[in-house]
C-alpha cells in the first residue's frame, strides 16, 4: 500500500517541546502513549484555518462538535449516543479528577483493575481518595488477562468504595471487555451503590477482528443510570495537546452534578484548537483512520515476530487493543534475575497503594539497563501496579523504521542482560 499520509517519514519532534522527546540526542523514546505519525490532513487544515481567522477570543461548544462525535460512533461503533448526554471537558484525566472530587468524598475508595494506567492512581490519591486495586487474573500459558469477579465484588462491597474506574479497552493489558463483562460490572456497581467511570480513549484501536469495542453506554437502558463514559480523539488522531474530551452521561441528575463540577473546576471551556480539531477528526478523517490502523497493526506484528525470533524470553501479551505492546519478561528474569534489592516476586500484587509509593521492581532495573546500554526508553511495568513488576510497555504508533530501530536497541540490551545476569 502506498504511504499516502507519509507515515514512513520521520516526524520532527526532537527539540520541539514534546514531552516524550525530552531526551538525549542519541536516545529513542517509546514511552508516552502518543503517536509519532502525522495526524489527519483534515485536522491540520482545520487548525490552519482557525489560526488564520486572527481572532482568538473565548470559545463555546457548537452543536456541530457534538454531532461530529455522534456521527463517528454511529459509523464506527454501531451506537448513536443522544446529543443531550454529551458535555465537554478539557481532557479525560481532568474530567476524571473532577468527577472524583465531585462524586466521591475524601477517604473513599476508587476501585481499579490492575495493572492499569498509573495516572488513575494519581487522580484518586492526589484528591485524598484511596486507590483500591482489583488485580486482573493473568494466564501465563496463554498470556491473556481476565477479570477476577470474586475480588471485584469483594472490593465493590466495601462501604468506602464509591467509584470504579474502568479502562475500556484496557491499558496496558490490551483486554477488550465483552458486553457481558461490562454489564456485570455495572450490575455489581448498582447493587453496591458505586458509580462507574469508563475511560474509552483506546476504543478505536482494535486489532482482533473477532472482538468489538463496546461503548459502556450502549448497554441496555437499565444499566446506564450510574455510568459515565469518557471519550477523546487524542489517542486515535494524535491530537492530545488539543485537550478535548466528551463526557457521556445518560442520567440527567448525575449529568447535572458532574457538569457543575466541571464548571467549578474550570474545565468546561475549550481552547482555540479543541473544537476544530475534534470536528475534523470525527467528521472528516475516516480514510486517514483506516490507513493508520493498517499501518500500526503491521508495527505490532513486527514487534511480535521479532520478539519470537530474536528475544524468545520476552513474550508479548495477546492484546486485542491499544498501540502499546505489553511485554512479559517473566521468563527473562527467571533465567537471568536482576539484583535482589530491586526484584520482587512475579506474583506480587499491589492492592491499596499511594499513587507515588510503590516498590522498586526488576522492571525498573531492566528499563534503566535498556536506556543505559542502548538508549531506548520504555515504560517499566511496575508503574502500572498489579502484576506489572515483570513487564515492560512500549509505544509503537510511529514510523516503521523507528520500530525497527527500537527492536534493534532492545535486542542489544537483551543480549547484554543475558550475558551479565
Amino acid at each position: 500500500m502506498a504511504d499516502v499520509f507519509g507515515f514512513d517519514n520521520p516526524v520532527k519532534r526532537r527539540h520541539h517541546n514534546w514531552a516524550k522527546w525530552d531526551v538525549a540526542d542519541d536516545e529513542l523514546p517509546m514511552t508516552i502513549a502518543d503517536m509519532d505519525l502525522p495526524t489527519s490532513p483534515q485536522i491540520v487544515q482545520a487548525l490552519y484555518d482557525k489560526v488564520a481567522s486572527a481572532t482568538y477570543g473565548y470559545e463555546d461548544i457548537p452543536q456541530e462538535y457534538y454531532e461530529a462525535v455522534q456521527g463517528w460512533f454511529t459509523r464506527h461503533h454501531r451506537f448513536t449516543p443522544p446529543l443531550e448526554w454529551m458535555s465537554f471537558a478539557t481532557g479525560v484525566i481532568p474530567a476524571l479528577s473532577s468527577l472524583i472530587r465531585t462524586l466521591t468524598t475524601v477517604g473513599d475508595n476508587v476501585l481499579m483493575l490492575t495493572p492499569v494506567y498509573n495516572i488513575f492512581f494519581n487522580s484518586a490519591a492526589n484528591n485524598g481518595r484511596h486507590p483500591l486495586a482489583s488485580p486482573l487474573d493473568y494466564d501465563s500459558a496463554s498470556h491473556t488477562y481476565s477479570i477476577n469477579w470474586a475480588d471485584v465484588e469483594k472490593k465493590m462491597a466495601l462501604a468506602r468504595t464509591t467509584m470504579m474506574v474502568v479502562c475500556n479497552p484496557h491499558n496496558p493489558s490490551g483486554l477488550v471487555p465483552e458486553p457481558e463483562d461490562l454489564a456485570h460490572i455495572v450490575r455489581l456497581a448498582r447493587q453496591y451503590g458505586v458509580i462507574v467511570v469508563s475511560d474509552e480513549v483506546h476504543g478505536d484501536m482494535l486489532w482482533d477482528n473477532t472482538l468489538d469495542y463496546t461503548p459502556i453506554l450502549s448497554l441496555p437502558e437499565p444499566l446506564r443510570g450510574n455510568v459515565i463514559e469518557l471519550i477523546s480523539p487524542s489517542k486515535t488522531f494524535n491530537c492530545a495537546a488539543t485537550h478535548a474530551c466528551t463526557v457521556l452521561i445518560a442520567d440527567p441528575n448525575l449529568r447535572a452534578h458532574a457538569v457543575r463540577g466541571f464548571n467549578n473546576d474550570e474545565i468546561a471551556e475549550p481552547n482555540l484548537t479543541a473544537v476544530p480539531a475534534s470536528i475534523a477528526a470525527y467528521r472528516d478523517s475516516d480514510e486517514w483512520y483506516a490507513v493508520m490502523l493498517s499501518y500500526v497493526r503491521a508495527n505490532i506484528e513486527l514487534v511480535n515476530d521479532t520478539l519470537a525470533r530474536e528475544m524468545p524470553l520476552i513474550t508479548p501479551v495477546k492484546m486485542a487493543a491499544t498501540y502499546l505492546p505489553w511485554l512479559d519478561c517473566t521468563d527473562l528474569f527467571a533465567a537471568h534475575p536482576g539484583s535482589p534489592v530491586s526484584s520482587v516476586s512475579p506474583d506480587y500484587q499491589s492492592t491499596e497503594v499511594e499513587a507515588l509509593d510503590r516498590p522498586h521492581t526488576v522492571s525498573d532495573e531492566f528499563t534503566a539497563f535498556i536506556r543505559q546500554t542502548s538508549g531506548l526508553l520504555v515504560n517499566p511495568g511496575g508503574e502500572y501496579f498489579g502484576n506489572g513488576a515483570t513487564f515492560i510497555r512500549m509505544a509503537v504508533a510511529c514510523p516503521r523504521h523507528q520500530v525497527e530501530d527500537a527492536l534493534a536497541r532492545l535486542k542489544r540490551s537483551y543480549d547484554l542482560w543475558c550475558e551479565q545476569h
